[in-house]
């Protein structure tokens, strides 16, 4: 193995829209710091190994009934975590994330809410902080429907959400030694 990480810190947020007939749009925002790294792994081979879980119940959005709601959405309890992990990365961006300061990837990787997947393609814009500590940052659009969720209809079926999440999200990795 080349390189190990462990996580320092980070966190996952989610904007989604709610309109209500007749309205304007209102945003919702929710962001979670339990970010659990599952591992993260560079190989001789320039092959990467990385997996994180996401625990559902630890989104907070400032509205203690609403992060309930979306936990429920999510499918918790029977399912506790979202999970991401790497599928393919391909060798010239490892070199480039190994020998350049600061930049952008390109990667695929697998989202699992719910119990059910989808690929995405994604850009990663990664910072070294020193030599032993890098920030990585990403976001992309998904739907509720990729995942066999209904566009969730809040306060008696006065306000709908969109068929559309932003999820952003910032790492901090440390080498192991």
């Amino acid at each position: 193995m080349l390189l190990s990480f462990y996580i320092v810190g980070g966190f996952v947020q989610y904007k989604t829209v709610v309109r209500t007939l007749g309205a304007l749009p209102d945003p919702i925002v929710g962001k979670n710091k339990k970010v659990e790294l599952v591992y993260a792994n560079i190989k001789a081979d320039s092959s990467v190994e990385f997996q994180l879980k996401i625990p559902v119940s630890a989104f907070r959005s400032g509205n203690r009934q609403r992060d309930v709601d979306v936990a429920k959405i999510l499918g918790y309890p029977e399912h506790e975590f979202i999970t991401f992990e790497l599928l393919d990365v391909k060798r010239w961006e490892v070199k480039k994330f190994l020998t350049e300061k600061e930049g952008d990837i390109y990667a695929k990787g697998k989202l699992m809410v719910k119990g059910n997947t989808k690929d995405y393609n994604f850009k990663i814009h990664f910072k070294w902080l020193d030599d032993e500590t890098i920030k990585l940052t990403t976001g992309k659009t998904v739907k509720f429907t990729d995942f066999g969720i209904d566009p969730p209809m809040l306060m008696g079926f006065v306000k709908r959400a969109e068929d559309r999440v932003d999820i952003s999200g910032e790492i901090v990795l440390k080498v192991r030694k």
